[in-house]
């Protein structure tokens, strides 16, 4: 709580009760009910998630609340809610913790369900009341939907390079081994290795301890680490764009093994001669399930973030119990530069780079002040939420000596952490290195398969489409439209269970759910082209998502057959 506060209620012209609080009125001295309906129909908006700074005695809450339908839900913020109310407001949510995780928790999730449509409100002096708390909840609520904007269009811009490579990822993942394979098999020293600006003064030591730790690169990382002759045990790829398959393609090797989503870019699979080592991506329930229903091979849902390094991070707590060192983990423009040296993007930054990032100054590592932007601190809010998932009682230290401050990290300098951690002698490390054996003759029987029930999912939405054209009313759906499309939509619903259509169909979602909400004062006739344009939408990118899939299928069924002929000729 900010300070000490004088509260005083007091009975108004009205008959009914007003609240002062250090001698500012929340509410009105003569009418709080006619103040708070006023208040309501100057601030309320159609279709948003209305945030509500200052419950008060309730007033205004419960007339957003009466004017509320179903597009609209509301949250209220007020720390001084059980000091001024003896009784609870069952109806609506009241947050009084602005700084625990409940209120972060639920700002994610509905910014992510209502996308832009945020709207904040003041009720009347609680700025005044609270200065400091209502500035805090406004920069969490800006920062997170800064965060959702970068997350939506991330899966905007890689849906359709995701469902490509989880297709082709599957012509190698059928001969390649679960991460499950490796879940605790070693107790040794890991250290994760991330390509930020700092990593490169840690690499000397890194080189020296080599054979006595595993050495875990995040992504990219690689080529940093191979330039000072460092081999890591294992890389770690989420990225399906073409430009992370760039900086893989000269890579070939044996030493280091290879760990992937089903989402990273397929090409990289190539790299590696070693068995590699498959995960799911936590939240790609549909991804998995098709998956493991394909080949048979279940795999384990890792937890990660913005970056591969978060990944990465949460994969070293699943194979080892032995003490983890994260280096190279800025998050940050360490000395103007953007990643180490000798990784494929590294760049001096200058203004006008700066202004195009939003950068902006945040805590530092040592308690300083570093430049850091909103991409950045997506990722650093992962590692910290991921701390308390999966570093709970375990040895894992922060060894970057630079860049932005992760919260809940010990820290340690990696100095420190060899004296401590690292044995003299060379490890035995037992990764295995047997031969991959591919058997894709079950693949390709469920590829052919596939493609059946794509000409069956076409055929069904072009006719859901005849059906919308052919109502022959244009101001409502006629009962025998409505009962078609249903039954339509049910048998599609079902059929997309059935294939690989997943990653493609998310911007469609997010489009569909958010470009046709009903607008104020709507007309039936307004509201039947709106639900009609929807569906008309909904139906055709639908069917372009398909032919895209359908192209990738056959690429692959291509792919695998002529390696059939190849292995039998």
């Amino acid at each position: 709580m900010e300070k000490e506060f004088e509260i005083e209620k007091i009975v108004t012209k009205s008959g009914v009760f007003t609240v002062k609080v250090n001698d500012y009125y929340l509410h009105s001295k003569y009418d709080p009910d006619k103040e708070a309906k006023q208040l309501c129909e100057k601030n309320f908006k159609p279709n948003n998630f209305h945030i509500l700074f200052g419950y008060g005695l309730g007033y205004f809450a419960n007339a957003l609340f009466e004017k509320m339908g179903t597009y609209e839900e509301m949250l209220v913020i007020d720390p001084l809610y059980d000091l001024i109310n003896d009784g609870k407001d069952s109806r609506v949510t009241v947050i009084k913790d602005i700084e625990g995780e409940l209120f972060k928790k639920i700002i994610i999730t509905k910014i992510a369900k209502f996308n832009r449509r945020i709207h904040m409100i003041q009720s009347p002096n609680y700025d005044k009341i609270l200065n400091n708390s209502y500035k805090l909840v406004l920069d969490i609520i800006n920062e997170q939907a800064k965060l959702n904007r970068i997350n939506e269009n991330t899966i905007r811009f890689f849906a359709e390079d995701w469902q490509k490579n989880y297709l082709f990822n599957l012509y190698n993942a059928v001969g390649d081994k679960s991460l499950f394979d490796i879940k605790g098999k070693y107790d040794l020293p890991v250290v994760i290795a991330s390509g930020g600006p700092s990593l490169s003064k840690q690499l000397p030591l890194l080189n020296t301890i080599k054979d006595k730790i595993i050495i875990i690169a995040a992504g990219s990382t690689i080529n940093t680490l191979l330039s000072s002759n460092i081999v890591p045990d294992f890389v770690v790829s989420v990225d399906g764009s073409l430009a992370n398959y760039n900086h893989f393609k000269d890579i070939h090797t044996k030493q280091t093994t290879y760990i992937y989503s089903l989402t990273s870019h397929y090409g990289i699979r190539e790299s590696f001669e070693n068995p590699a080592y498959l995960f799911n991506s936590f939240g790609k329930d549909k991804m998995k399930n098709h998956f493991e229903k394909l080949t048979s091979i279940e795999l384990p849902e890792i937890a990660g973030g913005g970056s591969v390094a978060n990944f990465a991070f949460t994969i070293a707590t699943f194979i080892t119990t032995g003490p983890i060192a994260i280096i190279g983990q800025d998050l940050a423009y360490t000395d103007n530069k953007t990643h180490a040296e000798n990784n494929k993007n590294h760049r001096i930054i200058d203004e006008e780079y700066k202004k195009a990032r939003g950068m902006f100054l945040t805590e530092g590592y040592f308690k300083d002040e570093v430049l850091t932007d909103y991409t950045f601190l997506s990722m650093k809010e992962s590692f910290e939420g991921l701390l308390s998932i999966v570093g709970k009682d375990r040895d894992i230290y922060n060894c970057t000596e630079g860049g932005v401050n992760l919260k809940g990290f010990n820290k340690l300098s990696f100095k420190d952490f060899c004296k401590i951690y690292i044995k003299n002698e060379p490890v035995k490390k037992v990764i295995p290195n047997d031969n991959v054996k591919h058997n894709r003759t079950n693949l390709l029987v469920k590829m052919k398969s596939e493609l059946k029930i794509y000409h069956k999912i076409r055929n069904n939405l072009v006719e859901s489409l005849y059906i919308l054209k052919s109502n022959k009313s244009d101001s409502l759906f006629l009962e025998n439209t409505l009962r078609n499309l249903n039954k339509n939509d049910e048998v599609l619903k079902k059929l997309i269970e059935e294939v690989s259509m997943i990653s493609i169909l998310d911007p469609i979602t997010i489009s569909i759910q958010n470009n046709f909400l009903p607008s104020p004062n709507e007309s039936s006739k307004d509201a039947y082209n709106r639900v009609y344009n929807q569906n008309k939408e909904l139906y055709s990118r639908l069917i372009n998502a398909l032919d895209l899939t359908v192209g990738y299928t056959e690429e692959l069924i291509i792919k695998i057959e002529k390696n059939e002929v190849i292995k039998n000729g």
